[in-house]
């Protein structure tokens, strides 16, 4: 079951965690296009962290689920409205869902990815 970005979350299931944010038809078309460029890169069983996708549409990530753990914490329009107001300034979102994921404490290291970004390494 996906969670509101509000609520308490389990903590990763490793320290280090790389988090996408999807918002948006396209925004989510593309993150889910650089999970599976990452994913791409992988050796299998071989990762070292954890995947956090924060989206308004967590039914086109639940497949990734049987591939890799990854931890889907649903965004409501109301919740993303509310964070980005007065001046709807998006990056305000970002920033607050950073400081909420280090702040559940078993986060040690944390990478940011934007939708649009395409992996050709491992990271």
């Amino acid at each position: 079951m996906t969670e509101s970005f509000l609520d308490p979350k389990s903590p990763p299931a490793f320290s280090n965690v790389i988090a996408f944010i999807a918002f948006g038809e396209e925004n989510n078309r593309q993150a889910l296009f650089s999970i599976c460029s990452l994913l791409s890169c992988l050796k299998s069983g071989q990762h070292r962290f954890s995947i956090i996708i924060y989206t308004n549409y967590p039914h086109r990530f639940k497949f990734l689920q049987s591939l890799i753990p990854i931890d889907i914490r649903e965004l409501l329009d109301s919740e993303v409205k509310l964070a980005i107001e007065p001046e709807n300034y998006f990056p305000k979102l970002k920033i607050m869902l950073m400081a909420e994921m280090l702040g559940e404490g078993s986060v040690e290291n944390l990478i940011l990815v934007d939708s649009d970004t395409i992996f050709r390494e491992d990271p």
